[in-house]
């Protein structure tokens, strides 16, 4: 026969066992992917001048890494978050890139500032993306459109320049 005091210490323990909370558990088993951390990049090179010969070496060198850069934002605006985290490796390489171009500091040093502004635009954009803290690429997407208007443009000039000196290179004395 159970006793009344058995009663009442099976209902107390009853009473603290649900009580107690299980470990609660886990809504997702998907991994949450560390943020994305780049190192700092070096400082830009520039050459004292404007001569021929390193006025066509910027030029010939940020057309490439200026095509690319093009390529890769195309890309980028189409992915996820969690995609775009080789795009932004692939930027930070060609930052890198691009700051080991020297530019003749007389004619290109404005072109190539915008160039390297771009690239750290589209860096610091897309790792706020892939962090978590961006979540609309059209602002930085119309920024950088402008802006390569501008550098297409600055680009052109300086290879009117280049042709210009090349003309009074090799205009006879």
């Amino acid at each position: 026969m159970i006793t009344p005091r058995v009663w009442l210490i099976l209902i107390v323990l009853a009473v603290l066992f649900s009580a107690c909370d299980p470990a609660p558990e886990p809504t997702s088993t998907a991994t949450v992917p560390p943020p994305v951390t780049l190192t700092p990049p070096a400082s830009p090179v520039f050459l004292a001048g404007c001569t021929t010969d390193d006025l066509e070496n910027w030029l010939e060198q940020t057309d490439f890494l200026l095509r690319d850069f093009v390529s890769v934002m195309n890309q980028a605006g189409r992915q996820e978050p969690i995609q775009v985290r080789a795009t932004i490796q692939r930027l930070a390489q060609l930052r890198d890139a691009l700051i080991a171009v020297p530019a003749p500091e007389g004619c290109a040093s404005e072109a190539h500032i915008l160039l390297l502004n771009l690239i750290y635009t589209a860096t610091n954009s897309l790792q706020a993306y892939a962090n978590g803290a961006l979540t609309d690429l059209s602002v930085m997407q119309g920024t950088i459109d402008q802006a390569l208007g501008n550098l297409q443009t600055m680009q052109n000039t300086l290879q009117r320049q280049l042709e210009q000196q090349y003309a009074t290179e090799q205009a006879p004395n």
